[in-house]
């Protein structure tokens, strides 16, 4: 009786891991056809389950999972996983798992999930449009002020500068896609 309880849950989370690779390749597809200048880096990105949820990268493979990926899925639909999966594309070609320098880890993982967020919003791509509400672009706007270019080192200088600890937290809420926890943790 216990062995075979263990052995369908076992059977069940097989099933959830094949079910999350199935979204992700569909993400990963989708993407190849509207972005193909970024076939090199989605087709060298690869997957495997984790513990990380939703998903996270170490700028080689993108760890997800199941049951996290399974419910943004379920809850946010299609479009949320296919832009999580370009979250994460885009936080490896910027290096941002790499390129910490010594910042403070929680305003870098912050100001790096801005500077993608901005970018994933300035393409228009159906494929991984979210509604962005009042809030998203009014901090665009303030950025858009005082940078130029929103890179994540611009976004890290500005934020260390001007948000507090309750603006920290309320972008935190509206730009944290992934899970940041396979980053390198330089020594610099």
């Amino acid at each position: 009786m216990i062995k075979s309880a263990i052995l369908e849950e076992q059977t069940n989370q097989l099933q959830k891991e094949e079910l999350a690779a199935r979204i992700l390749n569909q993400s990963r597809n989708e993407l190849y056809l509207k972005l193909r200048y970024l076939d090199l880096a989605l087709g060298n990105l690869d997957l495997a389950p984790g513990t990380a949820s939703p998903a996270g990268t170490d700028g080689g493979t993108l760890y997800y999972f199941p049951d996290g990926l399974l419910s943004l899925y379920e809850q946010r639909g299609r479009a949320a996983c296919t832009r999580l999966y370009l979250h994460g594309i885009l936080h490896c070609l910027f290096c941002h798992p790499f390129d910490r320098k010594g910042r403070e880890e929680r305003l870098w993982n912050l100001a790096c999930d801005v500077a993608t967020e901005t970018l994933i919003d300035s393409l228009y791509l159906k494929c991984v449009h979210i509604s962005s509400g009042a809030f998203r672009k009014s901090v665009y706007a303030r950025l858009k002020e005082k940078l130029p270019v929103l890179t994540a080192e611009g976004v890290y200088s500005w934020i260390m500068e001007t948000l507090t600890e309750a603006e920290v937290s309320r972008w935190e809420m509206e730009f944290r896609l992934d899970n940041h926890c396979f980053w390198k943790q330089d020594p610099r």
